[in-house]
């Protein structure tokens, strides 16, 4: 079988002989097929290995770096709630903070939950936190008979309103 616009001898219109493809080899012969990994032998070298040594910590210094510093607020009445489900929502020029999560008993009124995350966003310094949920979890350490304790749970984004210019 001949390829669209080749000649007998699998020659294009232009004169140029078109590739094969039945017996191309796409990798080349240091490469090592295990399953559906590529294995690609590296020898250690001292550059290497302090390339590998220093990632991680390159991948912590930027995310570090992507958190304002701000001063913590006096107590959580400074800090504004906003919820978007029941329409309340953030000036439109906040900044994030990060998100905030809290774990409280079973049980635990919907106002303390808030309270909390309140308190927490007030130790980073937000203006107001967007609540993303207020609900239950299962997460955490499971007991010796390997049941999990149920948990009331409320997750928020903290925020801030960065200064007019």
């Amino acid at each position: 079988m001949r390829p669209a616009g080749a000649d007998a001898e699998g020659r294009a219109r232009g004169g140029a002989a078109l590739p094969r493809t039945a017996a191309a080899s796409y990798l080349p012969l240091p490469f090592h097929y295990f399953g559906e990994v590529l294995m690609i032998p590296v020898a250690a070298t001292r550059s290497v290995l302090v390339a590998l040594a220093l990632a991680p910590a390159l991948v912590l210094a930027s995310g570090c770096a992507s958190m304002p510093k701000l001063p913590p607020k006096a107590g959580p009445e400074e800090v504004k709630v906003y919820d978007p489900s029941i329409g309340q929502f953030p000036p439109e020029n906040y900044k994030a903070i990060g998100p905030i999560r809290v774990e409280r008993p079973l049980g635990t009124a919907q106002s303390e939950l808030i309270l909390a995350l309140r308190t927490e966003a007030a130790k980073l310094g937000a203006d107001g936190i967007i609540i993303q949920r207020i609900g239950r979890t299962t997460e955490g350490a499971a007991e010796p008979d390997l049941t999990r304790d149920e948990r009331a749970v409320a997750e928020a984004l903290a925020i801030y309103y960065p200064p007019s210019q």
